[in-house]
């Protein structure tokens, strides 16, 4: 009988694990209201020194891959590079910017040690303003929430709309997910 009910415990915890993991693996409807919202402007550097913002990209899709950068490997290393090396996103008119807390010269020593990390188009947002007015701060898939991003990803059209949130605590590959998403935007 004692093991009969264990067995059942047992059972429902494993249900109620995959239930909150579903949940928080689907597209998030809203992260404080951005969705369907005009994207809160930024301005953030590459390692070159050149300047990325909504007005640079205007008439683009742009996707900013929120991530915990240089700490988080190899999940995000190996999501950067593979984002920034497919070249659907171009194909569709759409820019990937991997907006990392992490500072120009950490990034410049760690692609002098990886020379592969040069595929990623990597973002610093060091002061973490950029991250805050997207509310990527306390998302689920941080680790170090309130201080570092998680693994969240924004889509915003051509017209500076926010259209698709996924904040993906899996911390998997998702360009497919998102060039699908990119072209339900385009037509």
């Amino acid at each position: 009988m004692k093991k009969n009910f264990l067995i059942v415990v047992g059972f429902i915890i494993v249900i109620a694990a995959l239930i909150v993991w579903a949940k928080a693996s689907r597209p998030v409807d809203k992260i404080n209201g951005l969705m369907g919202q005009p994207a809160p402007d930024f301005s953030l550097p590459d390692r070159e020194g050149n300047i990325y913002s909504l007005s640079t990209l205007k008439g683009k899709n742009v996707i900013l891959f929120f991530n915990e950068g240089l700490i988080c490997y190899p999940a995000c290393w190996d999501e950067m590079m593979a984002l920034g090396q497919d070249a659907q996103f171009a194909a569709n008119n759409t820019t990937v910017l991997s907006v990392v807390v992490d500072s120009k010269e950490r990034w410049t020593k760690a692609i002098n040690d990886f020379p592969e990390l040069k595929q990623a188009l990597a973002v610093f947002d060091t002061d973490k303003r950029v991250s805050g007015d997207y509310n990527m701060l306390t998302v689920k898939s941080s680790m170090h929430q309130g201080s570092t991003p998680g693994h969240t990803y924004v889509i915003i059209d051509k017209n500076s709309t926010v259209r698709f949130i996924y904040d993906d605590i899996r911390m998997g590959k998702n360009a497919d997910m998102l060039i699908s998403e990119i072209k339900k935007i385009n037509n």
